[in-house]
């Protein structure tokens, strides 16, 4: 078993005053990281066929699992089960009990009740392996090549790590796309993906990604805001230029997926020389990457 890499994400101090909602794609750690650095006093996994089933069909037992001696809960996946919010919310509020929710997507829960979360929780975003984190294990050949994600950073070598990545591109699809049906026509869904990916660090044209894509314009604006909500990437929005007239500045955004690995394996990218297009446009994606989680 590969030693455990301690996160720098503030969750201890944060835990003193509030409940935290955990975010990050699948596969960044969340479980890793509160099983290691925080001490929980009860959890419930919605990915459990079992809790979830009986979470889903009677809500209320949460509120009857959880007693004074439970200070401190994690609910693993909360997006699963969004209307479980009613009952944390109201735990916090007459009983004190802290939570951690965790979660790889935010939509569902932006379209229900994390509202009702406002001032009563944090909302921490946990990224990938940063360069401190890994501290001399890190080679930014191999993070430009196989990315952050940890149980491919850890693994022994760069065969099991490309099968991994490989097989969290498939996970992906299949299980936050299809799982949870966020999109009607999962072969335009896909095709999306991939020209999403060439795209990637680039300037954000909609019509050409569209044209590319063979999906109209306005979908492709959805798959965007959808990669949003899932984690999967973020856009970096262009700042008004106030300074000398004769410069111009750009006006378009940028898009940026969370991971170099996850980026090559969408693109079928086995193999990088230090000399390519690719290799600078991996390299300032894991600058912004950096900057973003810091």
């Amino acid at each position: 078993m590969s030693p455990y890499v301690r996160r720098l994400l503030p969750i201890e101090s944060v835990l003193k005053n509030k409940s935290i909602l955990l975010l990050g794609p699948r596969r960044t750690g969340k479980s890793s990281l509160i099983r290691h650095q925080i001490q929980p006093d009860l959890s419930f996994d919605l990915l459990r066929a079992d809790t979830f089933r009986d979470l889903s069909f009677r809500p209320s037992l949460l509120r009857e699992s959880i007693t004074s001696k439970h200070r401190l809960v994690v609910i693993d996946e909360i997006q699963k089960l969004p209307l479980l919010m009613d009952e944390v919310h109201s735990l916090i509020e007459e009983r004190g009990t802290r939570f951690i929710l965790t979660g790889s997507s935010a939509r569902k829960l932006r379209r229900s009740h994390t509202s009702l979360m406002a001032g009563r929780a944090t909302r921490l975003l946990l990224h990938p392996f940063t360069a401190q984190e890994l501290g001399e294990k890190f080679d930014l050949d191999q993070r430009l090549q196989f990315g952050g994600l940890p149980p491919v950073t850890l693994q022994d070598g760069p065969d099991d790590a490309w099968r991994e990545l490989n097989d969290y591109t498939g996970d992906y699809l299949k299980e936050e796309i299809l799982a949870e049906a966020l999109v009607r026509k999962i072969d335009a869904f896909s095709r999306f993906l991939q020209v999403a990916a060439t795209a990637n660090g680039e300037i954000l044209n909609f019509e050409s990604v569209a044209s590319d894509a063979q999906v109209p314009a306005r979908t492709i604006r959805e798959y965007f805001a959808l990669l949003e909500d899932t984690l999967i990437g973020s856009t970096l929005e262009p700042i008004q230029w106030k300074g000398s007239k004769a410069r111009k500045c750009t006006a378009t955004a940028k898009f940026y997926f969370f991971d170099c690995g996850v980026l090559n394996a969408l693109l079928k990218r086995k193999h990088l020389r230090s000399d390519s297009p690719e290799f600078g446009n991996l390299f300032e994606t894991w600058i912004y990457q950096e900057l973003r989680t810091y």
